[in-house]
């Protein structure tokens, strides 16, 4: 089923494209890919040029004010509306929270699997997280589990695209990184390594230059270990681009794809 809403207040959040299709999670825009916070419904209007069934509002999905208003069962309508208002807080983070992960995840071209995970993890340590810091808020946390969860997992993710998706900034998200092992402490006793390999493998691939950059990995972890993982890869790269001699790839190339100087 595919839905066009008019105006940008029934449009995508995001880019405020007016088309938007219903799929079976949610309603996503096919403009930016962005899956909505909000419901879309279809505007139907009557004879007398009234308008009903907008846009739900964040609590409700009985229309705005001014249409309960204006409903023949406006006395029972009230009284849902006061009911489904009292829907708990918590509920309402998981929804938004869901909704990001889902958004964030399909754009970085993972499968949509991972969300539940992701969400299981976001409710575990938000109670950890101290009362009004802004990382309580889906909007900046999800992004950041994301990321660790690949992380932890060995799966590489493009980290520009991350901070182009998501609401958070570089800033914010190495704030997070401070704290983030206070309440993820399994996080510390990843496979670094095998992550660092997995990086090494996306850039130069799984030839005779890669074998040479595991044993140099394997050689030198005690000294590099205390190193970010992409500065150990690229450094690890570099050396076995010196001592093979490649020119395929220069040490310009290299640090871009690593996002290091």
């Amino acid at each position: 089923m595919k839905t066009k809403v008019k105006g940008l207040v029934d449009g995508c959040y995001h880019c405020n494209s007016i088309y938007i299709s219903e799929i079976n999670y949610g309603f996503v825009c096919r403009t930016c890919g962005t899956v909505q916070e909000l419901i879309k419904f279809e505007p139907v209007t009557t004879a007398d040029k009234i308008q009903f069934q907008n846009p739900v509002t964040s609590k409700t999905t009985i229309g705005n004010e001014g249409e309960r208003k204006r409903a023949k069962d406006s006395g029972k309508i009230h009284n849902l509306s006061k009911l489904n208002s009292i829907k708990h807080y918590k509920d309402n983070i998981m929804e938004i929270a869901f909704i990001r992960t889902k958004t964030v995840i399909e754009k970085l071209g993972r499968s949509s699997k991972d969300a539940s995970v992701i969400l299981r993890k976001f409710k575990e340590i938000r109670p950890y997280i101290r009362p009004k810091s802004k990382f309580r808020s889906p909007e900046k946390c999800i992004p950041c589990i994301i990321y660790f969860y690949y992380k932890e997992v060995n799966i590489v993710i493009d980290v520009e695209t991350l901070f182009d998706i998501s609401e958070i900034s570089k800033t914010e998200f190495n704030e997070f990184r401070k704290q983030m092992e206070l309440f993820w402490p399994v996080y510390k006793t990843r496979d670094r390594k095998k992550y660092i390999l997995t990086r090494i493998g996306g850039v130069i691939g799984y030839k005779n230059l890669y074998n040479q950059s595991k044993k140099i990995l394997d050689k030198f972890w005690e000294i590099i270990k205390d190193s970010k993982d992409d500065v150990i890869a690229g450094l690890v790269i570099g050396i076995s681009l010196t001592l093979s001699k490649c020119e395929k790839i220069t040490l310009y190339s290299l640090s871009k794809s690593f996002n290091i100087t």
